[in-house]
């Protein structure tokens, strides 16, 4: 972010001093050809001095413009050329009058443009050099060891009354000398006063551009973190982008995002990733402050992150200063983005969980089995893995409903997948079927286990009662078997239909057992 801003301002200033460049190019054209008019017309006196010095700031200009373009604008020649074009400018404005001349307006022009193109105490060096080549040009006219050049031709008197063209001895010198020192010191002032102006001017503009660039910076930041959080659901991935962002964006030198979990336990993602070491957080843990408030301990800052009265965890970043109020507020608006953030996958959450979650049960449902089994069978065939398909349904449940009622049944299917879950494996995916009917898909599980696994969730099941509303109901489970075959072309629905043929065949013969195997074995 720092580069490109960096890129943009090198562009507007090369901007700034390509148009000035050109800017001098046509005020010089348009002052040679006014200076021609003028002698065409006879009012002021033709002098080729005049139109040679305004062409050798011309020459410099267009010089200074190539050196400009070949990235060379910063050399200290260019320095030489600057104090070259203002010397012409001076010697032009001798020729064409002196203090009468129609070019003092190109000196303070000039200064303008060195003020606010290279530096303020540059502008002020050439408003120096510039009062001194014109109080050097007067000063030999005073002595009479350069002639004067009056502007008009129909004024032979004004300055040339008070030097004549002569030694101090044979004029009035008294007179000749008030007149130096008028010129010399309003000229100077005229100078001095446009370079402070004009430096003045530039350094509330640069203040302004300063404030704007760090306020789009900011927003872009912003933008860049809003934007990064918008299209991520993951709260690690969501915190692992807050760490990097306000390292890499704000220039905090580390940050740790520590966030509450339901088990009373923390997560926490650190920025840059070796920075969190184990000591190292349990001191950041050690400092938090216990009334909830931002503080900065020991070289961090500590934001909590609140959602009402509850508090979620913290950002500790590193920071050597204490945040002031304009930082502060940055800071908060980006916790509130992050907090946003956490609401949003915190929905993201639950909207997937009930997408996939058997609304009366809590375990899986059947959609989700389904594709998950066949992402398992792919992975079983390509490595050469075994898996096993447990395919249950309680026996007599359309009894239990008639009965009892449907408020006993759902207890019933609610107890049962309890049991269900409880038995098996971490590894392994339970799903409510369909109905009365469960399933269960155990990876790395070849036939023989899966067969035992079976008998053990039959024996679970029927071993002692499910409550059913207001009462205590026995129950059983018939169960068919089914492994992936890895060495044949086994899909996800011969699998099924696979185990759901074996079920049958375990409810045909009595209900509450277990069948593994085809019927010609």
């Amino acid at each position: 972010m720092v580069g490109e801003l960096e890129k943009l301002e090198e562009l507007e200033r090369r901007e700034k001093l390509r148009w000035a460049f050109r800017l001098r190019r046509r005020l010089i054209i348009g002052l040679v050809f006014l200076y021609a008019l003028s002698v065409v017309a006879r009012l002021v006196t033709p002098r080729l001095t005049v139109l040679a010095f305004l062409l050798l700031f011309f020459a410099i200009n267009e010089f200074r413009e190539w050196l400009f373009r070949r990235r060379l604008a910063e050399s200290v020649a260019t320095r030489v050329l600057i104090v070259g074009e203002i010397c012409a400018v001076v010697l032009a404005i001798y020729c064409s009058g002196g203090a009468e001349s129609f070019l003092l307006p190109l000196s303070v022009l000039q200064i303008v443009g060195i003020t606010v193109h290279v530096s303020y105490d540059f502008g002020w060096i050439c408003a120096y050099v510039s009062t001194a080549a014109f109080s050097l040009v007067n000063i030999l006219e005073f002595l009479g060891l350069a002639p004067h050049s009056p502007l008009f031709l129909s004024a032979p008197d004004g300055a040339a009354v008070y030097f004549r063209q002569t030694p101090i001895a044979s004029g009035d010198p008294w007179r000749a000398f008030c007149y130096l020192v008028v010129a010399t010191v309003g000229y100077g002032f005229t100078l001095s006063l446009t370079a402070y102006a004009s430096g003045y001017i530039n350094q509330k503009i640069k203040v302004r551009e300063e404030l704007l660039e760090r306020a789009y910076s900011l927003q872009s930041a912003m933008w860049r973190l809003s934007d990064s959080l918008l299209g991520e659901f993951s709260v690690k991935s969501g915190a692992q982008i807050l760490s990097t962002w306000m390292v890499h964006d704000l220039g905090y030198s580390s940050c740790v995002v520590e966030l509450g979990l339901a088990d009373n336990g923390f997560e926490r993602t650190a920025h840059p990733p070796d920075f969190a070491t184990d000591g190292e957080l349990a001191r950041l843990y050690s400092l938090r402050p216990a009334n909830g408030e931002p503080a900065h301990t020991a070289g961090q800052q500590y934001l909590p992150l609140l959602r009402g009265e509850e508090s979620l965890g913290w950002v500790v970043l590193g920071c050597a200063h204490r945040p002031g109020e304009e930082e502060m507020a940055i800071l908060d608006t980006a916790t509130n983005q992050f907090l946003s953030f956490l609401e949003k996958a915190r929905s993201h959450q639950e909207i997937v969980k009930l997408s996939i979650t058997d609304e009366l049960t809590g375990i899986f449902n059947h959609r989700h089995f389904v594709a998950h089994l066949r992402q398992e069978v792919e992975r079983a065939r390509r490595y050469g893995q075994p898996a096993a398909l447990l395919l249950m349904d309680l026996d007599h449940f359309k009894r239990v409903n008639d009965v009892y009622g449907h408020l006993a049944g759902d207890a019933v299917l609610k107890g049962l997948a309890r049991r269900i879950q409880k038995s098996v494996r971490t590894t392994d995916l339970v799903a409510r079927y369909g109905g009365e009917e469960f399933i269960v898909l155990a990876p790395q599980t070849d036939l023989g286990s899966a067969e035992m696994l079976a008998e053990r969730l039959r024996h679970v099941v029927s071993e002692s009662p499910l409550p059913a509303d207001d009462r205590d109901l026995a129950v059983s489970i018939s169960v068919g078997v089914a492994e992936v075959l890895v060495d044949r072309a086994q899909t996800d629905t011969d699998l099924m239909r696979i185990a759901d043929s074996r079920l049958y065949r375990a409810k045909s013969a009595g209900r509450n057992r277990v069948i593994a195997s085809s019927p010609d074995h």
